[in-house]
């Protein structure tokens, strides 16, 4: 059973990015939003601190590399024009440009946002993810989720417009989509399949 659930894994589980420091703001349009880019965690092993490289360094950044996201929103949460970048290097400081994560965002979740404050955002293609760290990220589950806790100041009479969040400061979190429940059902059927087999396999190898 554990060999065929080891064969069943074979793509690593996509590492989270912390980001802090982060700020962000809105116009009713415009939408941009930049912050730290800390540390990441591997598949196996200890968190990885993120050092930053020629871009990070332009923007100001002197122990950290940079996230940042500009996209165009509306008070409904329709995105268009959206993409996020980060910018940093492994291991030693560079003075040369390294993209560790950028994709497209194609999609906000309002419920949440309505519900919690939290903004997410999804790239949801993985082939449209690019970067040093993309092949962690290009999961059979998709591409990123970018998660933003942010304190912001509240603007209008609805708490459940997109415009509430007009300026704020806080923190995010890059992390892989979570499996819908469809997904999961099918990958535990071929974990079931698959130490079916395997008991086969052994029973007729103690019959020899």
């Amino acid at each position: 059973m554990n060999q065929a659930h080891a064969g069943v894994m074979t793509t690593a589980p996509t590492p989270d990015i912390y980001v802090a420091g982060l700020w962000a703001t809105y116009d009713g349009s415009e939408f941009v939003s930049q912050g730290e880019a800390m540390m990441y965690k591997p598949p196996l092993g200890d968190d990885v601190n993120i050092l930053p490289d020629g871009y990070s360094t332009l923007l100001g950044a002197t122990s950290s590399g940079v996230f940042e996201m500009r996209a165009t929103i509306t008070a409904d949460g329709a995105i268009s024009d959206a993409s996020f970048t980060v910018h940093g290097s492994l291991g030693t400081a560079s003075t040369g440009e390294v993209v560790l994560l950028r994709g497209t965002v194609t999609e906000m979740n309002m419920a949440v946002f309505s519900t919690s404050r939290l903004l997410e955002f999804k790239v949801t293609d993985k082939d449209d993810v690019t970067g040093v760290l993309a092949p962690m990220f290009q999961s059979q589950y998709g591409g990123a989720v970018i998660k933003m806790t942010l304190q912001s100041w509240h603007y209008g009479v609805s708490p459940y417009t997109f415009t509430d969040a007009f300026g704020a400061t806080g923190a995010a979190n890059i992390g892989r989509p979570v499996p819908e429940p469809a997904s999961m059902a099918i990958w535990g059927s071929v974990l079931v399949v698959g130490s079916v087999f395997s008991r086969r396999r052994n029973r007729n190898r103690l019959a020899v």
